[in-house]
């Protein structure tokens, strides 16, 4: 067996010797990305994104990328067989675990993951999932940080304010920080470099794991998130950082998009913990990391279960001595959001100014802790001030108060400082969470009794040992993908100093006076809204969704059916035989509003799936009587799956404005396709997320 693989290598290499480019030729783009355009402060950039696929259970995927892991033992020259047998182009070290991530032809990808499957020496092989930013932006209007005083921040900064020798890193899509090196774009509206409440060394190390160009905010999202964490406080100006001294650390993972792929995820994680793609590991890059992103699993998903690679990373991370925070996500669903719902991870869901949960707001078991995420004000990325809500908010309060704790002698660990975390908790306002809505005024308060070192919650974050990882093969088939190793930038201390404030002068709550604000052209989000009505479509054979619908328009555990449905014949046809059409989904987008992206999501199942049964789904922009042509699902499965339709860059075909989306003119038709009439379809929850400039 080994002469044979010897000798494919050898053939292989003598192919490829005279179609491979010349080591300094520039590298080919790489196929699972794509050029675009992103608007900010009302001018437009080119940037590059990743390009998307949909895996064979319907959840959005990085194209043509694969993640990769192999048996303990797996020598290179079989690691080399086996991607060279998989159709295999380049692949790049995930450093978790003998973990890489693959790059095959796009068009491939399916029949790739299959042959990697069959490999006897490949543990795993993943979808590169999509994840996103999530936020629902709101109107720049909101002047007064509520979220600080319901957690006891003034109270807090009695006692600690912190110290620029802890470290957070927000892994997202950049921060609006003075980089003058990109230009005109990081300009602010007082004609400065960067946001006014994040310059004067407040970032202290940065590393872009992305396609984009830049290291700056174009999804205006982490300069949000940055603001809640540490903005520079009590400076006269804008708004107070929970974190308030706190240094950041810029971790770009998601695209100029608000997208990105959990191996660029994997890369910042262990970046900021301080490891390489190699698997070594030194010291740490943040104390603290706040991971405002993710991707909802299906039902009975697991992160472990479903994405090694991810949890692997993470167990790196917390071995390291990091403090791992992540937002539960705004599903509204009690399905695990990843990393939010990984082990040795900190999950947050939003809590409202009432202290319940947000309606969005993800909850569950698996979800740790509440804090504010209901019209949050924080820094933009043009240099003003706007508030959002999104459990995206909600975690920045969490880690701002890791950090908080990390300047108490009492709690100097990881595992301590989550325990006092729990055990502080507002236990009376739970919002979503097992422990409770955070209390940073208790939390800091009492240091010099010490932190009991086990959480009290079901999760409990367990060090592990950090896994050991191959080296990168130095002759094997396939291009090794060039290593992107980002180097900080400013000298960051790699372990705290400890020094408690020694004053306890209460500090007034900074004035929130917005600077002078260019015209704000931000893309925007409605958030994924069910459906409140629907009706049957002309030919329909009206005994299925549309006249039950309970279930169909809200995400629980609850379906709506369609029982001996189908068209009789295969395909997306204008006269399926089972047409039905949900509307309602609450938008008020300004009605002059430039729509740059509709999404449709469902969750559905079949009885049996044989026939490949399946969904077509349409939208009309004028109440029905016109509709974009249909998006077909790949095959319904057994079991409950999420489908989604468009993109946040996909406009269906044509032109779009604020006032086609609002009120009953959007529809969403949708149609029981399968070359019969005795199939019994279900769906749950079918919603809807507008993406707009406003």
């Amino acid at each position: 067996m080994l002469f044979k693989k010897l000798i494919l290598l050898f053939a292989l290499g003598l192919a490829l010797a005279g179609t491979r480019p010349v080591a300094d030729a520039q590298t080919p783009p790489d196929p699972s990305t794509r050029e675009t355009t992103v608007t900010r402060g009302g001018r437009q950039f080119d940037t590059r994104v990743l390009a998307e696929t949909t895996t064979a259970d319907g959840r959005r995927a990085r194209a043509g990328s694969l993640i990769v892991t192999y048996k303990p033992g797996t020598s290179d020259l079989d690691k080399a067989y086996s991607r060279w047998m998989s159709l295999v182009n380049r692949f790049e070290l995930l450093g978790a675990r003998n973990t890489e991530r693959v790059e095959v032809s796009p068009a491939l990808t399916r029949l790739a993951e299959i042959l990697l499957r069959s490999m006897p020496n490949v543990e795993s092989v993943e979808p590169d999932l999509i994840v996103t930013a999530v936020d629902t932006p709101d109107d720049p209007n909101f002047a007064v940080q509520w979220g600080m005083t319901k957690v006891g921040a003034q109270q807090a900064w009695d006692l600690t304010k912190g110290s620029s020798n802890v470290r957070v890193a927000v892994l997202d899509c950049g921060i609006f920080e003075p980089l003058p090196s990109e230009g005109t774009g990081n300009i602010a509206g007082d004609g400065q470099y960067g946001h006014p409440d994040l310059r004067n060394n407040k970032v202290v190390a940065r590393a872009n794991f992305t396609t984009s160009p830049y290291q700056d905010d174009y999804c205006n999202h982490g300069t949000h998130v940055a603001g809640i964490v540490a903005a520079n406080t009590n400076n006269g100006i804008g708004v107070a950082g929970l974190g308030h001294r706190t240094s950041l650390v810029n971790v770009k993972v998601l695209g100029d998009n608000g997208s990105g792929s959990f191996t660029d995820v994997i890369e910042g994680i262990l970046w900021a913990a301080g490891c390489n793609t190699s698997g070594s590991c030194g010291a740490k890059r943040a104390e603290v990391m706040n991971i405002s992103l993710g991707a909802l699993l299906g039902s009975g998903q697991t992160c472990a279960g479903s994405i090694p690679s991810l949890q692997n990373a993470i167990d790196t991370a917390w071995a390291q001595g990091v403090v791992i925070v992540a937002a539960a996500g705004n599903n509204s669903s009690s399905r695990h959001f990843v990393p939010a719902a990984c082990d040795n991870v900190l999950a947050v869901s939003a809590s409202t100014t009432s202290d319940t949960r947000a309606s969005f707001s993800n909850s569950g078991s698996w979800v740790d802790v509440a804090a504010p995420g209901t019209q949050i004000l924080s820094s933009n990325n043009v240099g003003s001030y706007q508030s959002m809500d999104g459990t995206s908010m909600s975690a920045p309060h969490v880690a701002g108060l890791a950090a908080l704790l990390w300047t108490h002698g009492s709690y100097n660990s990881n595992s301590a400082i989550v325990s006092r975390i729990y055990q502080t908790a507002n236990k009376q306002a739970l919002a979503g969470s097992q422990q409770g809505r955070i209390n940073a005024a208790a939390a800091v308060a009492g240091a010099s009794g010490g932190a009991t070192a086990t959480p009290t919650a079901t999760r409990t974050p367990t060090p592990t040992a950090t896994a050991t990882r191959t080296p990168t093969p130095t002759s094997v088939p396939g291009t090794p993908i060039p290593t992107r190793t980002p180097t900080p930038t400013g000298t960051a201390t790699s372990t705290p100093t400890i020094t408690p404030t020694a004053t306890a002068t209460s500090t007034a709550a900074p004035t929130n006076t917005p600077t002078a604000t260019p015209t704000l052209s931000p893309i925007q989000s409605t958030g994924y809204r069910g459906c409140s009505s629907n009706n049957a479509a002309a030919g329909g054979d009206n005994n299925g969704y549309e006249s039950d619908s309970h279930g169909a328009c809200s995400d629980g555990s609850t379906f709506a059916s369609d029982i001996n449905s189908g068209n009789g014949s295969s395909g997306c046809r204008a006269n399926g035989r089972d047409r039905h059409i949900f509307y309602g989904f609450g938008n008020t987008i300004p009605p002059a509003a430039q729509v740059r992206g509709i999404q449709v999501r469902l969750d559905a199942w079949v009885d049996v799936a044989v026939a490949e049964p399946s969904l077509c789904v349409e939208i009309s922009w004028d109440g029905g009587q016109a509709w974009t042509s249909a998006k077909q699902s790949v095959t319904l499965q057994q079991r409950e799956v999420t489908y989604t339709f468009g993109s946040a860059t996909d406009t269906w075909g044509r032109s779009w404005n604020g006032a086609q989306v609002n009120g009953n003119n959007l529809r969403v038709r949708i149609t029981s396709n399968v070359a019969a009439t005795t199939r019994d379809f279900y769906l749950d929850y079918v919603a809807v997320n507008v993406t707009y400039t406003p």
